[in-house]
């Protein structure tokens, strides 16, 4: 799998060296497509879903397309949700011998300046991921964010000693501290639970995804990876704004993740 922000689709489907790469993978996310229904984005060999921006506006922007090889398109189904800013699509589990179904969410969110953003996007991705929890195991987020974390931690310590000296006849909830088993699950599944990125800004979307990772009992697999140890730039090699985030279930079916160095083609 493989997600890249295109920042237009139209001009880019024309090279042979885009497709080139595309032919690589078997599920494709793309963002910042600035497509319409008017476009003709075909690719042999891949079946493709759309999520065009629903508001209209003269200078095109926004929009996913994920493209899926046809070969396993025939277990993918799109899940249909209400926010414009996220692409869901289940994989079936049977495609890979396993019990539980696969789900993919490409996300682009705008950035924080521009007339089509809002930080109540977070919101409402936030309550998608806790609706679809509730029916899928196994979820993953990918794409492109435009919020700089920096290295925030993506989960709450759950500190034993505290929840000791409180009352127990206190109605005190401590269902806000991520499940510490998920945690050490990280570091047995190949990523480290400390998490690096070059990028050192972080933003008010940023702290936003940051709460949203605690809150769903997610994580960021930037800069916690074999091939990403050090969280490279995503963006003009100056900051990372495009993410690959994941919960335990679905990342034991992760092996790696990567940033490709910049490519003009892409």
């Amino acid at each position: 799998m493989i997600c890249i922000n295109v920042c237009g689709l139209t001009s880019k489907i024309a090279t042979p060296e885009f497709i080139e790469t595309l032919n690589n993978y078997d599920i494709v996310c793309l963002t910042e497509t600035k497509t319409d229904k008017a476009d003709i984005i075909d690719i042999p060999n891949f079946h493709v879903y759309c999520k065009h921006r629903s508001q209209l506006s003269f200078r095109r922007s926004g929009g996913i397309v994920v493209y899926i090889r046809d070969t396993l398109a025939k277990f993918c189904s799109i899940i249909s949700n209400d926010c414009d800013h996220v692409l869901w699509v289940k994989i079936e589990g049977k495609t890979f011998g396993i019990n539980d179904h696969l789900l993919i969410g490409t996300v682009y969110i705008p950035p924080s300046n521009s007339r089509f953003s809002s930080i109540e996007i977070f919101e409402d991705l936030e309550n998608e991921i806790y609706y679809l929890s509730t029916e899928y195991i196994c979820f993953c987020l990918v794409g492109d964010f435009n919020s700089r974390v920096s290295t925030l931690k993506d989960f709450t310590d759950y500190d034993e000693n505290f929840e000791q000296t409180c009352n127990p006849m206190t109605d005190i909830d401590f269902s806000f501290a991520v499940d510490q088993v998920d945690v050490k699950s990280l570091e047995s599944l190949g990523f480290s639970i400390v998490r690096n990125s070059k990028d050192k800004t972080v933003n008010q979307y940023g702290k936003r995804l940051i709460d949203v990772c605690r809150h769903c009992n997610i994580f960021i697999l930037n800069g916690r990876s074999k091939s990403d140890y050090n969280g490279e730039c995503t963006c003009k090699q100056t900051s990372v704004v495009d993410y690959c985030i994941s919960n335990v279930d679905f990342l034991r079916y992760v092996q790696d993740v990567k940033i490709l160095p910049y490519s003009m083609f892409l």
